[in-house]
């Protein structure tokens, strides 16, 4: 079996959201590809992170673990990790298949009450039909 896909707890409402925008033209290549497979291969496992991911392999911003734009950047992403995996009710290194996985997320994440401490400060925001599917 192939090693788990490592994505970062917010991520998991990102990528259902996610329009061709992005930090770089590379990032955003690197992004459509992950989506494209994880769409294609609902069987695959991934593993719940509150770290840089395989998607962060491709922002300006990652080196290491961690979010480097700024300190207080990087705290506030993974916060947002840890408040996505509290309202889910699970812990970092949770691992499942795709689609058991975006199955929680969506039966738990339904409504903008569901996303206090999550999605407000979010650059994406108006972007994200995720989050504006929230509010209909």
């Amino acid at each position: 079996m192939l090693n788990p896909l490592k994505i970062r707890a917010h991520h998991l409402l990102c990528m259902q959201g996610y329009q061709g925008y992005g930090y770089s033209k590379n990032f955003e290549e690197h992004l459509d590809k992950i989506i494209k497979f994880l769409k294609e291969t609902s069987e695959a496992e991934i593993e719940i992170v509150a770290e840089n991911d395989s998607i962060c392999v491709k922002c300006p911003h990652a080196r290491g673990r961690f979010c480097q734009k700024d300190l207080a950047e990087g705290m506030k992403i993974r916060q947002i990790d840890l408040k996505v995996l509290e309202k889910l009710d699970l812990k970092i290194g949770t691992r499942g298949q795709v689609e058991q996985i975006f199955a929680v997320v969506n039966s738990k994440l339904k409504t903008c009450g569901d996303l206090v401490g999550i999605c407000e400060e979010c650059q994406w925001q108006e972007k994200c039909l995720w989050f504006v599917s929230r509010f209909v």
